[in-house]
């Protein structure tokens, strides 16, 4: 588990290290997998941005999310199925450490595509994991832990 100071620091360094320097109070951002929102959080505070949004398919994380990004919009659901998001209205939109959980290939493959189907044409769509390789040994644990019917 990280703080919120690594969490700053870690998200901090992603988008610099990727280039993204345009965020800011106006932007709006929808995270996919969001869990309890500690990435919003990171960009709340690092970039003054307010108008998030973001899904997870776990209810207990969307209840943390809503109570710590009280601006924000959230809720249960599937990150291969962000139908609730109207096409084109996100300028920032991301998977953090989603994809271990998905079921396979193809279904990571659909979140993707919805990701590019929300966000504005000039818009960034950012896909990351961290990779601790002292915990390589998991990620295929919590891939076959995790189902979506």
């Amino acid at each position: 588990m990280f703080n919120q100071q690594e969490w700053d620091d870690q998200v901090r360094d992603l988008l610099k290290h990727c280039d993204i320097v345009h965020l800011n109070s106006s932007t709006t951002i929808f995270e996919s997998g969001c869990g309890g929102g500690a990435f919003l959080d990171s960009l709340r505070r690092l970039y003054g941005c307010e108008e998030v949004e973001g899904n997870d398919q776990a209810s207990a994380c969307v209840d943390i999310a809503s109570s710590r990004l009280l601006k924000g919009k959230f809720w249960v659901g599937d990150a291969a199925d962000l139908s609730r998001v109207p096409n084109a209205s996100k300028q920032f939109s991301c998977m953090y450490g989603v994809t271990p959980y998905l079921n396979d290939e193809e279904h990571v493959e659909k979140a993707i595509r919805e990701l590019l189907r929300i966000t504005k044409t000039g818009g960034t769509v950012l896909i990351a994991e961290n990779n601790v390789l002292e915990r390589k040994s998991r990620i295929g644990l919590r891939r076959g832990t995790h189902s979506f019917q």
